[in-house]
């Protein structure tokens, strides 16, 4: 308290003892808003931060709801389905296959590739994908159905607990 007064004072003598009293005043007042200004803008950075990491979390902890609550079910026929990916992973699937839990695409639509920002909004991705791995899944191969988390609504999705031998990686498109 004492040292805010000292300083009131202080700033007050200069400004009276100075003929351009309101010349201090104006960079006075300019400094403080200038302060609350970036004061202002960290605050918003940092709320949208928290944010991004409590959506992060939630859908991480639906994810994870999913594996846990939904039964795995055979394929009844053949699948085809599509699975985004980076070009080092590839290669580790194409050496050992695809890990069990990984995510796959529930069906793969014909055309062309989607880009990687279209990716990561429809499928909920951490990452923009570089590669898209399109993958034969084989007749009573055990899967779970669910939505995807943190896509866009509607979009299915498949899981499963066994790994996928890496025969059933049938081809790798990049994406642009």
């Amino acid at each position: 308290m004492h040292r805010i007064s000292f300083w009131l004072v202080f700033i007050f003598c200069l400004s009276a003892a100075n003929g351009n009293a309101g010349a201090l005043g104006r960079v006075l007042a300019r400094g403080a808003v200038r302060g609350l200004a970036r004061s202002a803008e960290r605050s918003a950075v940092r709320s949208t931060e928290r944010q991004a990491v409590r959506r992060a979390t939630g859908i991480q902890r639906k994810d994870l709801w999913n594996h846990i609550h939904t039964p795995t079910r055979p394929l009844p026929t053949p699948r085809t389905v599509y699975r985004y990916t980076s070009p080092r992973q590839v290669r580790r699937e194409l050496h050992s296959g695809i890990a069990p839990e990984s995510h796959m695409t529930a069906t793969a639509p014909a055309g062309r590739p989607p880009s990687p920002a279209t990716a990561v909004k429809k499928y909920g991705l951490p990452n923009a994908p570089r590669v898209r791995e399109t993958v034969q899944l084989p007749r009573g191969f055990p899967v779970r159905h669910n939505k995807v988390p943190g896509g866009r609504q509607g979009i299915g999705e498949i899981t499963s607990p066994r790994t996928v031998p890496r025969t059933a990686i049938k081809k790798v498109t990049p994406l642009r």
